[in-house]
């Protein structure tokens, strides 16, 4: 080939280049489907929600887990943290150690989900019960005060007469951080003299 030859052939090439461009790119409507190399990650066979599906008896897509299987990490042997209860028994104190993180974990939590019907005292008069929501009973109560930690873990839980249940906002380990929060409240306002220590008693008097 010779170089007076070069200029023409690439100019041919470039040439045969743009009209192949100018063609498909023709600007028209077309009715026929896009081309698609790897349609796997478009067109999968998938079983979608509430579908119809001839394979199984009951035709439908959506399949209930096999008896007896658990979802990792959804494996929750021990009833007491999980349930405050071991079988009809409810736990008495909570099965966690009590530590500063924990008490303060507990106090965030409460004042964001307790503290506006319960109030950041316990004593009942959070901000909706000023603006006529119905009052639930002061934590501080007797009868509050006798139930166990497994009892107020299982009414976070599931919620009890007014008060609706709390188990999807707040995660077990949150619940059982209110708890240790709660009795902190109710030992601050019901504490005995003769429970503090001693450079804390002439404070007081």
């Amino acid at each position: 080939m010779s170089k007076k030859n070069k200029p023409c052939i690439l100019a041919g090439l470039l040439l045969s280049v743009t009209v192949l461009i100018m063609f498909s790119c023709r600007g028209q409507t077309s009715e026929e489907p896009p081309i698609h190399l790897n349609p796997n990650m478009d067109s999968q066979n998938k079983f979608k929600a509430y579908g119809e599906n001839d394979f199984f008896e009951d035709r439908r897509d959506m399949r209930h887990p096999p008896e007896g299987t658990v979802a990792q990490g959804e494996l929750r042997e021990d009833e007491a943290y999980y349930l405050g209860q071991v079988g009809d028994t409810v736990v008495g104190k909570i099965p966690v150690p009590i530590t500063l993180e924990l008490m303060e974990r507990g106090q965030d939590r409460y004042n964001i989900y307790c503290s506006v019907c319960h109030g950041e005292a316990g004593m009942g008069d959070g901000v909706v019960i000023k603006r006529g929501f119905i009052p639930p009973p002061s934590l501080h109560d007797q009868r509050i005060l006798d139930l166990k930690d497994g009892d107020l873990f299982n009414i976070i839980t599931n919620g009890i007469r007014n008060m609706p249940a709390y188990r999807k906002q707040v995660p077990v380990a949150d619940r059982w951080a209110i708890v240790a929060y709660i009795r902190a409240l109710q030992k601050s306002q019901n504490a005995m003299l003769s429970e503090l220590p001693e450079n804390k008693r002439a404070q007081i008097k």
